[in-house]
C-alpha cells in the first residue's frame, strides 16, 4: 500500500476512535431535548456520558443505570428535579449491576417509591454509586429501608437528606445489610417504622456505615440501631434542635462534651484524618492541644 494511503487510513482510524471515545451530554426535559424520559436517556448513554435533566417533575420509577459509569444530574446541580414514583410504582432508583462511584446521581428529589425494600433507592450486588445533593422523601417500604436500602454495597452519600420515609420493619430512612455506606453532610430525620428504628438500621453482624458532619434526629422509634463509625461532627439526638448546641471545637464524638473520649479518638486515628480537630486534614499533637484547650461542656 502506498505510504500516503497508509497514513490517510491511519489518520482516519485515529479520528474514528477519538470521536467514539468522546463523552456525550444527553438532555431530558418535557419538550425540545434529546429525551422526555430519564430512562430513555440512560439507555442511550455510554460510560462517561452525562445526562442533564431540566428542573421539573418526572413520573418514573425503577430507573436503572445498568452498570454504566454515567452522571445523572439536574442541570443546576441543585435539588430541583423531582423523580416521582407514585404513578408507576416500584423502587424509584435501583443499582444492581455492580455500579462504582463513577456512577453519579446529583440534584435529585426521589419520592413516591413503593416496594418491599429500598423504595426510594435500592442498591445490591456490590453496586456503590455516588449520590450528591439528593433527597429521599415520602417513600414507603413494606419491609426494609423506606428511603434507601443498601445491600452488599458501599455507596457515598454527600449532602443528602432522608426525610418522611416509612418502612414496616427496619430503617425507615436507611437500611444496611452487608452495607457500608459513607455519609458526609447528610441529614436523616422524621422517618418512621412500625416495629423498629425509624432513622438508620444496620445489621450488627455485617454492616458498618461511616458518618461525618451528619445529623440523625427526630426519627420515630429511634435514631440509629447497629454499629457505625463516628468520623466527627455528627449529631444523633431525639430532637434536631439540640444538635446545634453540640457543634463545638474538639467534640469529635459529638457528645456535647470535650473530654477523654475525644482524646481516645485522636490516639486511635493518629496519622489519619479521622481525629482531625483543627481542620488541617491530619491527626497529630495539634489536635490533642485543641481538645485540651476546649475541655469541658459544649453548652
Amino acid at each position: 500500500m502506498p505510504r500516503r494511503f497508509l497514513n490517510a487510513s491511519l489518520i482516519s482510524t485515529m479520528l474514528c476512535l477519538a470521536t467514539h471515545g468522546q463523552a456525550e451530554t444527553w438532555t431530558v426535559c418535557a419538550e425540545g431535548c434529546n429525551f422526555d424520559r430519564i430512562q430513555e436517556a440512560i439507555n442511550a448513554a455510554s460510560d462517561d456520558d452525562i445526562i442533564e435533566i431540566t428542573a421539573g417533575v418526572y413520573y418514573e420509577s425503577n430507573l436503572d443505570p445498568g452498570g454504566k459509569a454515567i452522571t445523572i444530574r439536574s442541570v443546576s446541580g441543585e435539588m430541583d428535579v423531582v423523580i416521582d414514583g407514585t404513578q408507576t410504582g416500584g423502587q424509584v432508583i435501583r443499582c444492581i449491576s455492580g455500579e462504582t462511584t463513577a456512577t453519579v446521581f446529583m440534584g435529585l428529589i426521589v419520592t413516591g417509591g413503593s416496594s418491599s425494600w429500598g423504595a426510594g433507592l435500592y442498591l445490591n450486588h456490590n453496586s456503590s454509586p455516588t449520590l450528591i445533593r439528593c433527597s429521599f422523601q415520602d417513600n414507603s417500604a413494606g419491609n426494609y429501608g423506606g428511603g434507601a436500602a443498601v445491600v452488599s454495597s458501599a455507596p457515598i452519600f454527600e449532602e443528602c437528606t432522608f426525610t418522611n420515609n416509612w418502612a414496616t420493619t427496619y430503617g425507615g430512612g436507611l437500611y444496611n445489610a452487608f452495607g457500608n455506606p459513607t455519609l458526609v453532610d447528610c441529614v436523616i430525620t422524621h422517618n418512621d417504622t412500625l416495629w423498629n428504628v425509624g432513622g438508620m438500621w444496620s445489621d450488627p453482624n455485617n454492616s458498618l456505615p461511616v458518618l461525618t458532619n451528619s445529623m440523625v434526629c427526630d426519627n420515630l422509634g429511634g435514631q440509629i440501631s447497629g454499629p457505625w463509625v463516628n468520623n466527627g461532627g455528627n449529631c444523633v439526638d431525639n430532637n434536631c434542635e439540640d444538635c446545634e448546641v453540640l457543634d463545638c471545637e474538639g467534640d469529635l464524638d459529638a457528645s456535647g462534651d470535650v473530654g477523654i473520649d475525644d482524646l481516645l479518638i485522636i490516639i486511635d486515628r493518629w496519622g489519619t484524618d479521622g481525629g482531625d480537630a483543627d481542620g488541617d486534614g491530619d491527626t497529630d499533637i495539634d489536635d490533642i492541644l485543641v481538645v485540651i484547650g476546649h475541655w469541658g461542656s459544649c453548652a
